[in-house]
């Protein structure tokens, strides 16, 4: 060739490409044929720019299809390492690659893990293992959060910046694009396209891997978050299985526990009632014993006395007769008073009227007692007939009229106390309400004769209840039942 007249395509005053014309004569080519050249290189510089910008019209719209379908590829579930190898053959239609790897990084403890790769050299790192991320382009990625591209042909350079991808530049490999995957500005993952050629990857290629990265890190994300709450669901099962275990363990050992509990206050309650019925035995005995015996003596006694009196008429020493009649009469006023004492001793160790006249009528006599001992005022109302609901069940309810107003007096100091008993078909009431300070706390069941009285009620088939306020006195409310005596 001796001759040649290259003439430029321009467009926007860029040069987008030339018109070359080359011939074997020498100085086969004139300036008239230099100008003919020129304007032939003119009129066809439209239609090489438009022949360019129609094939990067095209470029492009492959590329938003292919981004598009990565995006509905990536999104369609939760688990994408299940769709990474359609994303791969999908991405291959925009950049060539000889190795495509996703990583997934833990930032704390400067590692990664990778998730997937596929290409035409096995990677030297197992998927799904932890590896150390100093020493590697996805270091600097991730510290940069912003893509890289290094390429390189040179073995030291490889060995003095990422010592760990010397393996890899020794199989051959001499480009690499690595990407961050960046969700809620944490970078998550990252994505490498890794190449043989040296000059595969330009600007527009390190852009649209730029790209594709933003496409699937939101989808990778989420897929960890879904892949953490599946392995917290698994704990979760595994830790409620081993909680039922435990749970029915504890079940069996607390209801034998409860069940040994139970039994021991059935016994328990079993043996209070049954002190309960040999004290009011003992009692009925006591009082039998104090009322017969005692009391019988002290009548002998003041019988005895009153003999020694009629005697004293015949001395004649008036003064000593005088003084020995006064004190006649002072031992008859202390006996009096000793027979009242037993008396009243017997009657509480065992009212007579409970047995003699009926429960209503024991009431009446206690209050009536009660009202003189204590100057409260106390306003009875009972039927007109007796209640009868036997024995034992009509002696508890009298003693827990004892208990109820012996509380009153001594920590309620009330003025009147008001004992109302009824009776329907099935249950007898009987209601004790005072007018004294009342309690503020009615929780508190750690006294002994609120205690004493709701056994009472239970070993009857009963129930008590207490209702009191501050300053507004207090009611307890016994009921139960007609048959008499709880059996249990």
């Amino acid at each position: 060739l001796r001759s040649m007249i290259l003439a430029p395509f321009t467009a926007d005053d860029k040069m987008i490409g030339a018109l070359l014309l080359r011939s074997r004569q020498p100085n086969a080519y004139d300036v008239r044929e230099l100008e003919l050249a020129e304007r032939i290189a003119a009129q066809i510089s439209g239609a090489v720019a438009n022949s360019q910008l129609h094939a990067d019209v095209r470029k492009q719209a492959l590329e938003r299809q292919v981004l598009n379908e990565i995006g509905r590829i990536i999104s369609s579930t939760l688990d994408v390492e299940d769709v990474y190898d359609i994303f791969a053959d999908r991405v291959r239609k925009l950049l060539p690659f000889d190795n495509l790897i996703i990583n997934i990084v833990d930032t704390v403890n400067e590692g990664f893990r990778r998730a997937y790769s596929i290409g035409t050299t096995r990677s030297p790192i197992p998927d799904g293992v932890m590896a150390p991320s100093k020493g590697t382009l996805l270091h600097d990625v991730v510290t940069a959060k912003q893509t890289m591209h290094f390429r390189v042909n040179d073995r030291d350079t490889v060995k003095r910046k990422y010592p760990l991808l010397i393996r890899v530049f020794d199989r051959g490999y001499r480009s690499f694009i690595g990407v961050p995957l960046i969700s809620n500005d944490q970078v998550v993952g990252t994505l490498h396209f890794n190449s043989k050629d040296i000059d595969v990857y330009t600007e527009n290629e390190v852009s649209l891997a730029t790209r594709i990265g933003s496409q699937i890190a939101g989808a990778v994300a989420n897929s960890l978050m879904f892949a953490a709450q599946q392995r917290a669901e698994r704990l979760l099962e595994q830790s409620n299985e081993e909680l039922e275990i435990t749970v029915q363990a504890r079940t069996s050992e607390l209801s034998k526990a409860n069940s040994s509990l139970q039994n021991s206050q059935d016994q328990l309650r079993a043996l209070a009632a049954r002190m309960e019925m040999i004290r009011e035995d003992e009692r009925t005995h006591i009082s039998h014993e104090i009322h017969d015996e005692i009391g019988q003596a002290l009548t002998g006694l003041k019988f005895d006395i009153a003999w020694i009196r009629r005697r004293m008429d015949g001395l004649e020493d008036d003064d000593l007769r005088k003084a020995v009649s006064q004190r006649i009469l002072s031992i008859y006023g202390d006996i009096d008073k000793n027979i009242n004492l037993v008396r009243d001793l017997s009657t509480r160790l065992r009212p007579a009227a409970l047995d003699n006249f009926g429960l209503s009528a024991a009431i009446e006599s206690e209050t009536l007692e009660f009202q003189e001992r204590t100057n409260i005022k106390c306003e009875v109302n009972t039927p007109d007939e007796d209640i009868d609901i036997g024995k034992d069940a009509a002696l508890g309810v009298f003693r827990i009229l004892q208990e109820a107003m012996t509380n009153a007096a001594r920590h309620a100091r009330p003025t009147t106390i008001t004992v109302d008993l009824e009776q329907d078909s099935e249950q007898i009431i009987l209601r004790i309400t005072d007018d004294g300070k009342g309690m503020a706390d009615i929780s508190d069941t750690s006294s002994l004769g609120l205690l004493g009285m709701k056994e009472r009620a239970r070993l009857m088939g009963g129930d008590l209840r207490i209702e009191s306020a501050l300053n507004k006195g207090t009611t307890v409310l016994l009921s139960a039942p007609i048959q008499g005596q709880a059996t249990e």
